[in-house]
């Protein structure tokens, strides 16, 4: 059969250039695209592993002690991205061979000139996954350009925390960071569209064998109809499960694991009310995510409901036929019913088997989300409410000090004392010092922030100000009129860690 009749083929396969993925194009594949994707599937998985192990690298030796929980969070998009890219290249030709079959049933079915191929909703998927890499892209452009050390904090995030200088290094910051936003984020949305769009098909088809099947007025052409799309459907279902299963199952963990990490992030800002980058940008992840995971299953639904509607049909069809005379109508007719009964229990989609998507499964995890969520806000509400309150400021140590002498350093010796028994100030390394908010004799930790010494236009100027009137003091601070003084100031914005 020659793919250049059935569009949908050619769009899947030109679209997914776009990810640096290279699907077959014809059952005999050109020896050259075979070796040129072969190579390519080599740089990026090379160029994934390496992504894990530098965000490992970056987890474990620059955040000392870092909670299990952030670095799987830190992981888990690289895993997936990687997982779903190894899948499309060992189930490559399996893939395309089910794209083939399954378009070629349904044009069958509709008749060549009357077939609707719904291109709409691929171009809106595949559309719809560049938003967050388009997103970063521009954050990280103007993060590069505008910021006096974008290119080496860039460098540092990718390259195991090692940077150099030179132009050039702004087009291999560029390159990688395209292609970061392109394999974490675009090809999980484009293999949604993949399995998306598979489904919708398969839908399709069913449906059709639907209306077929109501227009038959004899039992036995009803019963020779049921079974010959009973074999197709469920040769289609078994293609579809052995070509997009596993894909489906890391597709899955992919997106509940962005929606809730994503949910406990929106949860935890929102009752600032700033509008920052951060928060736009949490915002769109939700709704692409959340927008991704509730197609995709509503989707694979209704091919299981899809499937039950023909068992309906064959019931109130045997029903309206008048009953035969002899006992072998009869005989067909329990046959027939008895066949149909099983066939929605096939007609599944499953995610490897160890899920089964049906309207079970959505409410489910509908009911998973808002949990957590409630249990979320719950947790950290007081919290947050008590942070538009607080008096903060955070410092940074800059030098090389023996984080127990008093005599170097007392202002961070003072906080110590102050919350021995609050945590470790000390958790996230030597070279940053963890400071303390107090509300009404409650202290709560504050988030990390980049003031430094060397860099006086960093430290607001009221607390600047203060350091400088108050280390004039024999050199050193004076622990009780430097906290009280510091907890009369009103920075600009609240730097907690719930911010």
């Amino acid at each position: 059969m020659n793919r250049e009749v059935i569009p949908p083929l050619k769009w899947i396969v030109r679209s997914f250039y776009f990810i640096c993925i290279i699907l077959p194009d014809s059952e005999k594949e050109s020896k050259l695209r075979r070796i040129s994707a072969r190579i390519l599937d080599i740089f990026i998985v090379s160029y994934l592993i390496f992504l894990i192990c530098s965000d490992l690298s970056l987890s474990v030796f620059e955040l000392n002690s870092a909670p299990f929980g952030f670095i799987i969070a830190a992981l888990s998009g690289d895993f997936c991205s990687l997982s779903i890219r190894l899948v499309l290249i060992f189930k490559r030709q399996r893939i395309a061979n089910m794209l083939q079959n399954i378009f070629s049933l349904y044009r069958k079915l509709e008749m060549k000139n009357k077939a609707k191929w719904h291109g709409g909703s691929l171009i809106i998927v595949f559309t719809a996954s560049w938003i967050i890499p388009l997103l970063l892209f521009t954050k990280n452009i103007l993060f590069v350009i505008l910021t006096e050390d974008g290119i080496k904090i860039s460098q540092k995030t990718l390259f195991f925390g090692n940077h150099t200088r030179g132009k050039w290094i702004f087009g291999i910051v560029f390159l990688f960071n395209v292609l970061l936003n392109q394999q974490l984020y675009a090809l999980p949305g484009f293999s949604v569209g993949l399995c998306y769009y598979s489904y919708k098909i398969l839908t399709l088809i069913i449906q059709k064998m639907d209306r077929n099947l109501k227009k038959k007025t004899e039992i036995n052409s009803l019963f020779t109809s049921y079974l010959e799309f009973d074999e197709k459907i469920t040769n289609c279902i078994k293609e579809i499960e052995n070509s997009l299963s596993l894909m489906l199952l890391f597709l899955y963990t992919y997106l509940i694991s962005c929606i809730f990490i994503v949910v406990t992030l929106l949860i935890r800002s929102t009752p600032h009310m700033k509008i920052t980058e951060y928060m736009l940008f949490n915002v769109a992840t939700f709704i692409v995510a959340f927008a991704a995971f509730y197609a995709l299953s509503f989707q694979s639904v209704n091919v299981h409901r899809a499937a039950v509607e023909i068992e309906r049909t064959v019931y109130k069809m045997c029903s309206k036929m008048s009953s035969s005379v002899n006992k072998k109508g009869d005989a067909v007719r329990f046959l027939l019913l008895t066949t149909c009964d099983t066939f929605s229990s096939k007609v599944l989609i499953s995610g490897w088997g160890l899920f089964v998507l049906n309207q079970n499964f959505i409410l489910q995890t509908t009911g998973a989300i808002i949990s957590y969520g409630t249990i979320i806000a719950q947790l950290v509400g007081p919290h947050i409410v008590r942070c538009h309150h607080l008096q903060i400021v955070c410092l940074q140590d800059v030098v090389s000090v023996d984080q127990t002498d008093e005599n170097k350093f007392p202002f961070y010796s003072f906080l110590c004392s102050s919350v021995s028994c609050h945590g470790d100030p000390t958790l996230f390394g030597n070279q940053t010092i963890v400071l303390y908010a107090k509300y009404e004799n409650i202290l709560l930790p504050l988030r990390y922030c980049q003031l430094s010494f060397d860099h006086p236009e960093s430290i607001p100027s009221s607390v600047a100000q203060l350091i400088l009137s108050q280390s004039k003091l024999n050199g050193r601070l004076d622990h009780q009129q430097f906290w009280s003084s510091l907890m009369t100031l009103s920075p600009p914005n609240c730097n907690c860690f719930m911010c």
